[in-house]
């Protein structure tokens, strides 16, 4: 993945591309920086919004929606 990561930063240097900020996304999800993964996946979505495959990686790796609990008062 280091390797991929080098050819794709290199490439990025070039253009920005919704893809290559896919596969940015990707393999920075596989070194486990789940925080540049994301950042690069929004980026994808915002060059080319819509993308349900990128919409479903990013909400794959939100942390779950904690149920809200609501205090009775007395």
């Amino acid at each position: 993945y280091q390797e991929a990561l080098s050819y794709l930063q290199k490439a990025d240097s070039f253009i920005k591309d919704p893809v290559i900020y896919d596969h940015l996304g990707d393999v920075y999800l596989q070194l486990n920086e789940v925080e540049n993964a994301k950042k690069y996946w929004k980026l994808a979505l915002d060059l080319y919004p819509g993308q349900e495959q990128i919409i479903k990686k990013l909400k794959s790796v939100e942390p779950p929606q904690q149920a809200k609990t609501q205090s009775v008062q007395q």
